[in-house]
């Protein structure tokens, strides 16, 4: 029995994903990478549609400047604890630092780095944008 002769809901639920003749890993959310205008690969297209957004706050001179995936280590205590990554660090006209983060939804894990990354960095704001229509 082939691939093609599986019923639908057989396949849903498989982890790859039959696509140009070969098996390809399915995307943990279901997420599709895309590349936005500055040429950067995002992990999902609402990603990279605020990465466009930024983009053109930065050519009309609204934000200084911004960068992907920017890691932040969170330490307690001395004790490196775990990493957290979050969308876009965004630096603003007056040198002033925001930590953007785009979510289709919340998971547990992230909450957790967020609060941990708000207690560590209380001066820097935690912006989220989420987009309502992706959740769960």
């Amino acid at each position: 029995m082939g691939y093609q002769n599986l019923p639908k809901e057989i396949k849903k639920e498989l982890s790859y994903v039959y696509k140009d003749s070969k098996f390809v890993k399915r995307p943990k959310y279901s997420n599709r990478s895309c590349t936005c205008l500055s040429k950067h690969i995002h992990p999902s297209i609402l990603e990279a549609d605020y990465c466009n957004v930024l983009y053109y706050l930065k050519r009309g001179q609204k934000i200084l400047d911004f960068t992907i995936q920017h890691k932040i280590e969170i330490i307690v205590k001395g004790k490196h604890i775990t990493n957290h990554y979050v969308d876009f660090r965004v630096v603003n006209l007056n040198q002033s630092v925001e930590f953007h983060e785009v979510k289709g939804y919340e998971t547990e894990v992230w909450k957790i780095k967020r609060r941990l990354t708000e207690a560590l960095y209380p001066k820097i704001p935690y912006v989220i944008k989420i987009n309502k229509r992706y959740r769960p």
